[in-house]
């Protein structure tokens, strides 16, 4: 084949497998394709398994506005006063393990990505992202000639599809990697706080003043939990990538007296903080005795 030809195949195919991508059909290519050489691709309707297990074992939200705030920063020592400040936010502690039926179908590498929807019957509230991915090492031999490796397809892959559709809500995306699938996964904290303060003669904008109004008069909120891509290394050296949106987990958080809460945070075994930032806000939402540990520079001893 000459190689005018061949470079014509190859950019037929690249277009080929972006619009694949686009209208959330399953692609399947060579690891070969992403370093560099001549791929075949072909489509799959049948959308896998989850390789991540989702355990919520507590969740919280809440969203208020609070008049005449101090804020006195312990980090330069600056003090104002504002008019109006706005607090509002998700922490939902996500236990995720590996699903070993889907190990067992030769699948050697797994990024899954999430999406955390807070909402009531009447309004979405805050909706934020997070990835798991499994021997991501597998991901990280191929290199697709523009400089970065396939293990970054999870930011990559939220940053191109996912970010750009965000409106009107935070946009935050993290997650964790394990090797071994016998090793127990960290619980991973997943949403995202919103603060913010407005001065003299300003007022909030519609959105926040709608959420206030929703959060007062519901007596709960829903967060569902859904795998909405993923990307995977097979046995043969072909890697999948699909979009989804595979319902996972669909909770009920009750109203308590500071805010809507599922579970129970001892349940999560580790020290999180199921709450809004304090007021007087002091420039971090940390606990002081935490402070030496995470800024030695400023509060060590």
């Amino acid at each position: 084949m000459s190689e005018k030809n061949k470079m014509k195949i190859e950019k037929k195919l690249v277009a080929s497998f972006a619009l694949i991508i686009a209208i959330g059909i399953a692609s399947v290519v060579p690891l070969t394709f992403f370093m560099g050489n001549t791929p075949i691709a072909s489509a799959q309707t049948s959308v896998a398994d989850s390789l991540f297990n989702i355990d919520v074992p507590c969740a919280y939200y809440n969203a208020n506005a609070t008049y005449n705030v101090e804020i006195n920063s312990v980090f330069d020592g600056s003090h104002r006063v504002l008019d109006i400040y706005y607090r509002a936010g998700s922490v939902i502690a996500v236990q995720p393990s590996i699903n070993y039926n889907v190990l067992g179908n030769d699948t050697v590498a797994r990024i899954e990505i999430f999406e955390y929807t807070v909402y009531t019957d009447n309004l979405q509230l805050q909706k934020t992202y997070s990835y798991f991915s499994y021997n991501p090492e597998a991901f990280g031999l191929a290199d697709n000639g523009n400089g970065y490796m396939v293990a970054n397809f999870a930011s990559k892959y939220w940053q191109e599809n996912i970010e750009p559709k965000l409106v009107g809500t935070t946009k935050s995306f993290g997650g964790e990697s394990v090797s071994d699938p016998d090793k127990p996964m960290n619980v991973w904290i997943a949403g995202e706080m919103e603060n913010f303060g407005l001065g003299t003669g300003r007022s909030l904008d519609k959105r926040y003043r709608n959420i206030l109004a929703e959060v007062e008069q519901a007596q709960s909120v829903y967060l569902d939990v859904r795998r909405v891509a993923y990307m995977s290394v097979y046995a043969d050296d072909t890697v999948v990538i699909v979009e989804d949106s595979k319902l996972v987990q669909h909770l009920e958080l009750t109203k308590t007296n500071d805010g809507f809460m599922y579970g129970n945070p001892a349940d999560v075994g580790r020290e999180i903080y199921f709450r809004l930032h304090a007021i007087p806000y002091n420039g971090t939402s940390l606990p002081e005795h935490l402070w030496p540990e995470v800024w030695p520079h400023l509060f060590g001893e």
